[in-house]
């Protein structure tokens, strides 16, 4: 019965695509569960919601749904993953945490974004490209160091193509350059409760 009456209290929210297929499986494994796609528009802070869960594959590129969250999760919801997290990590910490495992990481030259470099001129000095090149070798890949899905990532061949290709990141993001992997196999490795590996 304590089941039962957990299941009727419990609405969850799901926070992706409608055509993402994660989420349709997600979907089919929670049968009769009541399930709403979550949407917002102006919202009233301190949010409040009837969500128990929420499942969230989207805040990790959008500030907007990022703070949002918080407010569920502050507010007594589950958030899977957790929301605050993705202001505790990103490719920098990550990197630095790898290193300190003894995990080896492409060799890495971290450089700002454009309002940092206006803003900070005293303080960061003029690009070096040649000695970025140096520490990383051509070809290389320049990247956002919080990006995902592969968005705004090149895979430049020369100074000018770097300096191209950070032209078009600069303005939004801090950028990675990094050093060229080249790997016979690639996986991708999900660790779940902390316990089961699944590649």
């Amino acid at each position: 019965i304590g089941f039962t009456i957990s299941v009727i209290n419990m609405k969850i929210g799901l926070l992706e695509s409608r055509l993402d297929p994660v989420i349709n499986d997600l979907l089919e494994k929670l049968g009769g569960l009541p399930v709403d796609f979550i949407t917002f528009s102006g919202q009233v802070i301190p949010l409040r919601s009837d969500y128990r869960v929420v499942v969230d594959r989207l805040s990790f590129r959008h500030t907007f749904l990022q703070e949002m969250l918080k407010n569920h999760s502050l507010n007594g919801c589950y958030v899977i993953n957790n929301p605050f997290s993705v202001a505790a990590t990103n490719k920098l910490v990550e990197i630095k945490i790898c290193s300190n495992l003894g995990i080896s990481v492409p060799k890495t030259v971290v450089l700002p974004d454009t309002t940092e470099q206006d803003s900070l001129g005293e303080i960061i000095d003029d690009l070096d490209w040649q000695k970025t090149i140096q520490e990383v070798g051509l070809p290389c890949i320049i990247k956002p160091y919080n990006g995902s899905g592969w968005e705004h990532v090149y895979r430049v061949n020369s100074e000018e193509e770097l300096k191209d290709a950070y032209e078009k990141v600069k303005h939004r993001h801090v950028v990675l350059v990094q050093e060229v992997i080249q790997f016979q196999d690639y996986f991708r490795v999900f660790c779940i409760g902390k316990k089961d590996i699944l590649f």
